[in-house]
């Protein structure tokens, strides 16, 4: 630009100087009168309109003046050198000498190789108006110094003025230029340069007062570089900046465009509003610190916010600002929520983090390097958050403490997160370190599982506390799944969340539901939308609930609903032949078809947990019970626990069981059983109709009752058998053959038998039955865990003879004593599935006679009513 400027000047200075030459001949005739000559035309010279006068000194006026070939004149044509400034010096020494005689020079158009000049000299002024500028300035020649006083220099295409002055040495070479340049707006840029030929370097250094903007550069400068154009004119606006100081060198004689790169320069904007993007929010300061150096535009933001975020101690730099390959190295920090705002920024740089915090605060440090060219980014940062609640997805957490690094090279693309405490409602607490995969939306890596808490009051579903375990978050679809391997785990977190165990063994030993229930196999889905309630598909491999089939098989595969919502669960088996329902006091469980096993295992498994249970309603339909592998028969059951209190009623037929039991003492009695009942009981044919009763109470670990026997026949019993083998050896004993006691059984018209249990030890402290021919007597032991009994029995005569005699007064009493009845002991030991039966009729034989001559002495009392045996009496 500089020579450019020069060699107008030079032109111009000869076009001029020869314009006077011309004129000075005619000068000599028009001395003192005023000539105005229309046109004129000598060789290539033509001149229109001249008019000279004389007022003191000179005045010279001209339309137009037209040189069409300087070259013609004699004057060679080249390009322009610094070496020629001693040619120049001449030239304007000589021109400043003719210019004394002249008080004005005004040269309207001015045509030299077809271009217009205008130029006006007045009172040593020298003006000159081309179409790029126009400028006004004195000439002085001070022996080898040229000073040019430059009042003003326009640059017409940019709106921008230059005012100062040039001082150069010929001698040395060396220019000093200081000045400023104005615009048309209030910025001033004040400057001085200094000028070494020699080496054709060129150093300028400058400042600025503080202005508005420089939004008004845009329409007049055209950058070379669209980045920059767009930072310097639309994306940055202020109340005021200012330049500092700049500095800037450049080699003249071999210019080149990388000199730029020595531009040096300090500044600051007040109030910006910084625009990073076209589809972003403007970033508001108070003021931003700018250095230019190396080629880097470096911005220092002081209380930087974006929307009502504040980002102090955020960075900004333009990387080859003045080169081919512009990049954005913004520094964002961030001490405020990662929510949609936050997030809005890092997306419009292709990044996306699959996280929205809604409280709390997180320390954000970010580094985006950006093309400006692509707007390819590269980004790498850190996040520290702490009690914050944050949302995956559609998935909402809380955050103890999270340390998250990004990473975006280019390469790869992800998301480190260590040393994450968080937890997900009140049921997962973990402390999580694994690495987001940001294109494929996974995140996986190790978790240490503080608590992982699925439960219903005391009773947990799942319970994993303190245990490490690999764990996959799959977040590339509307919805979010977690898979933890160890425990085969599948969670799918949706409008409705839901937690698939995928074998019920590998968290058994996490699960108090599962061990109180010894459920070691299986499979649950467990569903929920807000964690407060809860529906389960299960399937259970086999349960350790006494429950059990008609074929006596334990429940395998059963299919269950549950539903459990704060203090209420209600499960129900798939063909609903199960159905539970617990609340936080009581339990009610509703059984059909099936049979309850109720086990010493069981028993001593629910030992003790009657105090902390609620009530237990028992309900079941055609549900027979096995007790100690005894079996109950049942056609209803209606039970009610309470602590260590039972209360409940059997019914089987005709028959009920009422069962009391308190924490002392546990009563039962049972009415109106049928042979069914009893036979099943025994698991035995051994009673033909009948009806049966039983009262027992139990202490401690005594139990004493007493079973009522009615109208039934007992048969199909070893013990009977060989007492009837028995009877075939000893032909005395078969006065007690009847059809009423034969091997078709022994038929009962009523009967009782008097218990005690204790140690699995039976006692039968009296045994009566009344038979329609024979009564029996007895009393015995029957031991339970060794197998074995033994018993004594008196068997009464046949009944049918003994009624006869009986009839004969004393006859009967004479022959079969006071009862009337004829009699033998009977003693059955051994083994209870063969007993030993053995007879006392040898001792009642010898005997006899004594008793018989005993009963002969005392009949005459009887006659008279008095009892022998009476002291009294005698």
């Amino acid at each position: 630009m500089h020579i450019k400027i020069i060699s107008t000047i030079r032109n111009i200075i000869l076009s001029f100087f020869t314009v006077i030459a011309i004129c000075s001949i005619v000068f000599v005739f028009a001395l003192f009168r005023g000539i105005e000559i229309d046109s004129i035309q000598i060789g290539k010279l033509e001149i229109q309109k001249l008019y000279l006068s004389f007022d003191k000194r000179l005045i010279l006026k001209a339309q137009k003046v037209a040189l069409s070939a300087i070259d013609d004149m004699g004057v060679e044509e080249k390009s322009f050198e610094l070496d020629d400034l001693y040619e120049l010096r001449e030239i304007i020494e000589n021109l400043l000498k003719y210019l004394d005689y002249f008080k004005e020079i005004y040269v309207e158009n001015l045509l030299v190789d077809g271009r217009s000049y205008a130029i006006l000299y007045v009172e040593n002024i020298f003006y000159v108006d081309i179409p790029e500028l126009n400028i006004a300035t004195t000439f002085e020649i001070n022996k080898n110094r040229i000073t040019m006083d430059i009042k003003s220099l326009n640059f017409k295409d940019y709106g921008l003025s230059l005012s100062g002055n040039i001082d150069y040495n010929i001698i040395s070479k060396e220019a000093k230029i200081d000045g400023f340049f104005f615009f048309k707006s209030d910025a001033r840029i004040f400057f001085n340069a200094n000028y070494f030929d020699n080496s054709g370097r060129l150093s300028i250094e400058g400042y600025s007062n503080e202005f508005g903007s420089i939004r008004f550069l845009e329409r007049d400068f055209e950058l070379k570089n669209p980045p920059l154009e767009k930072w310097l004119f639309q994306r940055v606006e202020s109340s005021s900046l200012k330049i500092d100081s700049f500095s800037l060198d450049l080699n003249i004689k071999e210019p080149k465009y990388e000199d730029l790169y020595s531009l040096k320069a300090r500044g600051y904007v007040n109030n910006p509003d910084v625009l990073f993007d076209s589809k972003l929010s403007k970033v508001k300061a108070k003021r931003v610190d700018l250095n230019f150096e190396d080629n880097v535009l470096y911005f220092d933001i002081t209380e930087p916010i974006y929307r009502d975020k504040k980002l102090d101690g955020s960075k900004l730099e333009i990387i080859d600002v003045l080169g081919k390959y512009p990049h954005l190295n913004l520094d964002l920090k961030i001490d405020n929520r990662l929510d949609r705002d936050i997030q809005e920024i890092l997306k419009r740089f292709n990044i996306n983090l699959p996280l929205i915090q809604h409280s709390g605060s997180t320390k954000s440090a970010l580094n985006l390097l950006v093309d400006l060219n692509s707007y390819d980014t590269l980004a790498k940062g850190k996040f520290e958050s702490k009690n914050s609640d944050f949302t995956l997805a559609n998935l909402d957490f809380k955050i103890e403490k999270s340390e998250i690094f990004l990473e975006n090279n280019g390469t790869n693309h992800f998301v480190e997160i260590k040393n994450s405490k968080a937890s997900l409602d009140d049921f997962l607490r973990v402390k999580l370190d694994g690495r987001v995969e940001i294109v494929e939306e996974i995140f996986s890596g190790n978790a240490f599982i503080y608590d992982f808490n699925i439960s219903r009051g005391e009773n947990s579903v799942v319970d994993i506390n303190n245990i490490k375990s690999d764990f996959l978050i799959d977040f590339s679809k509307d919805f979010v799944t977690l898979e933890m391997k160890r425990f085969d785990i599948f969670a799918t977190f949706d409008d409705e969340n839901s937690f698939e165990l995928k074998s019920l063994s590998k968290i058994y030993d996490h699960s108090e539901i599962l061990k109180e229930h010894k459920i070691e196999s299986g499979r649950a889905k467990i569903t929920t939308q807000e964690f407060e309630t809860f529906k389960i598909d299960a399937t259970i491999g086999e349960l350790s609930y006494p429950i059990i089939t008609k074929d006596k098989k334990k429940l395998k595969n059963l299919k269950v609903d549950i539903e459990i919502e704060q203090n209420l669960t209600y499960i129900k088996a798939k063909n609903q032949e199960i159905v539970v329902y617990i609340d936080d006091e009581s339990s009610v469980i509703f059984i059909n078809n099936h049979d309850i096993n109720i086990s010493d295992q069981f028993l001593e498994s629910i030992e003790g947990k009657e105090k902390e249970s609620g009530k237990l309603y028992l309900s079941a339909i055609d549900t027979n019970i096995y007790f100690k592998d005894r079996f109950i028969a049942s056609d209803f059951i209606d039970i009610l626990i309470d602590g260590e209190n039972l209360y409940g009623d059997i019914w089987h037929k005709n028959g009920k069981m009422h069962i009391d039991k308190n924490e002392k003492r546990v009563e039962i009695n049972a009415n109106n059983f049928g042979d069914e009942f009893v036979n099943r009981f025994f698991d035995k044919k051994m009673v033909r109709g009948g009806v049966f009763r039983a009262k027992a109470k139990m202490s401690g670990e005594l139990t004493k009752g007493v079973i009522k026997i009615e109208n039934s026949q007992i048969y199909n019993l070893n013990t009977l058998n060989n007492f009837f083998a028995l009877i075939d050896t000893i032909p005395s004993l078969v006065v007690f053959r009847d059809p009423g006691f034969s091997q078709e059984g022994y038929e009962i018209i009523d009967g009782f038998i008097e218990f005690g249990y204790i140690n699995d030890i039976f006692v039968i402290e009296k045994l009566y039955f009344n038979g329609k021919s024979v009564d029996i007597e007895g009393f015995g032991m029957i031991d339970l865990k060794n197998d074995s009994l033994d018993l004594d029995f008196q068997i009464h005569t046949v009944k049918n003879l003994s009624a006869i005699i009986n009839t004969i007064p004393f006859v009967g009493y004479i022959l079969f004593g006071d009862d009337g009845k004829v009699s033998s002991g009977v003693k059955v030991t051994g083994k209870i599935d063969d007993p030993k039966v053995q007879s006392k009729l040898i001792g009642e034989t010898l005997q006899a006679p004594i008793n018989f001559l005993e009963r002969i002495i005392k009949t005459p009392f009887k006659l008279f009513g008095f009892d022998g045996n009476s002291s009294k009496d005698r």
